[in-house]
């Protein structure tokens, strides 16, 4: 009875394996993958949207978010939006859900980066309005204003004769203005102090012309503060004319130049070109590839050579098989069964005889193939075969696979089985078989 085809030894435990880690691996990129939170810039409060609405209107605008630096020349306007109410102090970390989206911060900045920016390039200042729950929930509501004070909080460290800010109760409210005509959702407004107004009055200030520090008297060193944010934000620029505005005031301000949405948390612009030009790389920057989204890429190549060095260490191999096929076990056993009862009855010649047979048989299918009928003894066919192409070839394996009836001496037989096989190797040189 032919035997079955043999699993190798840990085959079951190892396929076990290999699932958990798979599921594993799923788990984890599913955990990664569903962060919970939208991209801030993206969002309903974000900033994105005018890029592509300035870009539209043929104004080179770009989002940046670090690794470089730029000469203060090669802007023409710095879009800076604040999304920290206090910018002398970290934000906490929120513990529930309710305390997520009441959150005032979304993004921490310190006051210093921001002084050093407005002072380096010209700089639109955007100040805070909403909570953490209308970018989380995409939903803008009166419960989700950033307070009043927070808000004048984080005016009073950009500008210290920042005055009070509000709301308005009203809800919805249109303006015109001299850029045009503009909507907004309770609109946050702020005290002009020592800011020049451009859209709005002194008691309720939306955009304003204010200076820097101490030196009121040169006009060079000034910024713009923006109030309310929904006046440039993604959602804010469906309302009314609120993109026209938006554009108009931007090409005003930054004339032919390019514009700069800045979304980074330290200073990276430089008052000098050539320091710009020479910065030399550094490893912050070497670090942003195995950022948020490319983390994901790196586990799963992690997981891909952990689960592949496994596999190689403790794979036993493929099925374990006996034979390539159940004929050839069958015959080789058979082989093997008659020449231990041939030894045991110290017949060595006809053990000789029936290793010639056995050989010549093999070499007929090898050089006629495996699988063709012979009707009468190999040894004959061969000759024929090999005549047509070695005459002499062909009389030297005859000569060599006769043997002589009655038992021959221990020596004669080795002498044969050696003349044999040099000449079985000529016949498979002869006919190009290595």
């Amino acid at each position: 009875m032919n035997a079955p085809a043999q699993r190798a030894p840990g085959g079951n435990r190892d396929l076990g394996i290999f699932a958990v880690v798979a599921i594993a691996i799923i788990g984890v990129l599913w955990l990664i993958s569903d962060r919970g939170e939208p991209d801030l810039d993206r969002s309903a409060i974000g900033t994105r949207g005018l890029i592509e609405w300035l870009k539209d209107q043929d104004i080179e605008a770009r989002g940046f978010t670090g690794g470089g630096q730029m000469a203060r020349n090669a802007v023409g306007l710095r879009i800076l939006p604040l999304y920290d109410t206090d910018l002398r102090a970290s934000s906490d970390e929120p513990e529930t859900a309710d305390q997520l989206l009441m959150q005032t911060t979304q993004r921490d900045l310190w006051h210093g980066v921001v002084e050093a920016k407005i002072r380096r390039q010209p700089t639109l200042v955007v100040l805070p309005k909403w909570r953490s729950g209308v970018y989380l929930a995409d939903r803008a509501h009166k419960v989700l204003l950033v307070p009043a004070e927070h808000v004048a909080r984080a005016a009073r460290h950009v500008d210290r004769s920042a005055g009070r800010t509000a709301a308005q109760a009203d809800g919805w409210a249109t303006f015109q203005t001299k850029y045009g005509k503009i909507g907004l959702f309770h609109a946050q407004t702020i005290d002009a102090g020592a800011c020049k107004p451009l859209i709005g009055s002194e008691t309720a200030m939306i955009l304003g012309r204010c200076p820097i520090g101490e030196t009121r008297e040169r006009d060079n060193d000034q910024f713009w503060l923006l109030s309310d944010p929904d006046l440039l934000n993604n959602h804010g620029l469906n309302w009314e004319s609120n993109a026209d505005v938006a554009l108009a005031v931007i090409r005003e301000l930054a004339g032919e130049e390019p514009v700069l949405l800045d979304y980074t948390r330290s200073v990276f612009s430089s008052d000098r070109d050539w320091e710009a030009e020479r910065r030399e790389r550094t490893w912050e920057e070497f670090t942003r590839m195995f950022a948020w989204p490319f983390t994901m890429i790196w586990i799963a190549f992690g997981f891909l050579g952990a689960l592949v060095l496994w596999r190689a260490v403790t794979r036993y191999g493929p099925l374990a098989r006996m034979y390539e096929d159940e004929p050839r076990a069958s015959k080789e056993v058979s082989i093997e069964a008659k020449a231990r009862l041939l030894r045991l009855a110290d017949h060595d010649t006809a053990l000789l005889a029936d290793h010639i047979r056995e050989r010549l048989h093999h070499l007929t299918a090898e050089l006629l193939g495996p699988h063709r009928q012979l009707n009468e003894e190999p040894l004959g066919v061969l000759t024929r075969l090999i005549a047509r192409r070695n005459g002499p070839l062909a009389r030297e394996l005859e000569e060599a696979a006769d043997l002589p009836a009655g038992q021959l001496a221990q020596g004669e037989i080795l002498r044969r089985l050696d003349r044999f096989e040099t000449c079985y190797d000529k016949v498979t040189n002869e006919f190009g078989r290595a």
